[in-house]
């Protein structure tokens, strides 16, 4: 017997980060856009450069640093600290998950700062902390994994990675301008947990097209998303968050979407930018002689994924359709459902 499913998913699938370049500028660590590698190390960033290996390290780290090829770290109780790499290390790298004996649970402020010679690098879920400036203008990075056990990631911890492409689902903190610059960035979900977009956090990243927040977020900072001019659909899947100073400043194509559940304090515009509420459903299903046809319906021009799939449990899921409810209803078919004892369906974000 032919079984024949609809779901109407509102989860964390609504949608399944031009490169700025800068140097710190002599009596002055204001950021500005620049094209050179040009390396200004000015006495006010108390760095120091040890003959073995060739690290950067902060003063800071300097009195209690141990070495092992090519890391420098500390070690802090039951803790190991990445705080310094060899600046001669090029090609792909997977961070280490022990160092002294001890589980490596963070990447130290500017632990791999400015480095031109990684070119992929895999983050342990051992790691729950990257630091600031961690990974700092590392422009060489075509792949960046991010284990699952970070949670917190700290001010310009990426900034200026621009080959940066995901966001772990664990993650619950994001420092200022944590993402700057990011242009690999296209599609992001803020997981569960963070309850602040910070100052700068995903400025400049002008790959981005769609952004998904979930109910925790409750606060958006002054410039969050400034310049990212291909930012086209915001999803909300809790209630109106407070804002900043112009939080979505240069986002001229943007459009705010809010869900039925999440109705409160929710008008026709937020920061300036319009709002629509985004309702799909289905309607009229039907299966005559193998293809299946239905219609989705909702508030007119809303973007809507359409998925399906032959296991509810396990998935996979593919996508069937993708479009926006132009007047308010989309009618569609699976002419491949004979294929299959079960079809099911889920109406998702594009």
């Amino acid at each position: 017997m032919r079984v024949i499913s609809l779901i109407l998913t509102l989860q964390p699938g609504f949608a399944t980060f031009a490169a700025m370049k800068s140097l710190l500028q002599a009596g002055s660590s204001e950021r500005v856009p620049h094209r050179s590698k040009k390396r200004f190390r000015i006495s006010f960033m108390k760095t120091a450069r040890f003959a073995f290996g060739l690290f950067w390290l902060s003063v800071a780290s300097v009195c209690s640093a141990d070495v092992f090829e090519p890391y420098a770290y500390i070690i802090n109780g039951n803790e190991a600290a990445i705080v310094g790499f060899s600046s001669g290390y090029s090609g792909d790298l997977v961070i280490t998950n022990t160092l002294g004996g001890k589980p490596v649970t963070s990447i130290g402020f500017r632990g791999f700062y400015w480095h031109d010679g990684i070119t992929s690098v895999t983050i342990p879920d051992c790691i729950t902390t990257i630091e600031r400036e961690a990974f700092y203008d590392c422009d060489a990075l075509t792949n960046v994994v991010i284990g699952n056990g970070v949670t917190t990631i700290g001010k310009d911890a990426f900034y200026g990675c621009t080959r940066l492409t995901t966001i772990p689902h664990s993650v619950t903190g994001i420092g200022i301008q944590a993402f700057f610059g990011c242009t690999g960035l296209t599609s992001v979900t803020i997981p569960d947990g963070v309850t602040s977009i910070a100052f700068y956090a995903f400025a400049y990243c002008s790959g981005l097209t769609s952004v998904t927040l979930p109910g925790s977020v409750t606060n958006i900072e002054f410039g969050a998303f400034y310049n990212c001019y291909n930012l086209y659909s915001m999803y909300f899947r809790g209630t109106m968050p407070s804002l900043g100073l112009s939080p979505f400043g240069d986002c001229d194509n943007l459009t705010m979407y809010y869900l039925p559940t999440a109705t409160n304090g929710w008008s026709s515009s937020f920061g300036g930018r319009p709002t629509k509420l985004w309702n799909p459903t289905f309607g009229n299903l039907s299966s005559v002689a193998g293809v299946v046809s239905g219609t989705v319906t909702g508030t007119p021009t809303i973007p809507v994924g359409l998925d399906v799939s032959t296991n509810l449990t396990t998935g996979p899921w593919v996508r069937l359709q993708t479009t926006n409810l132009v007047n308010g209803t989309y009618a569609f078919t699976d002419a491949d459902a004979s294929d299959d004892p079960a079809r099911f369906y889920r109406i998702v974000g594009p």
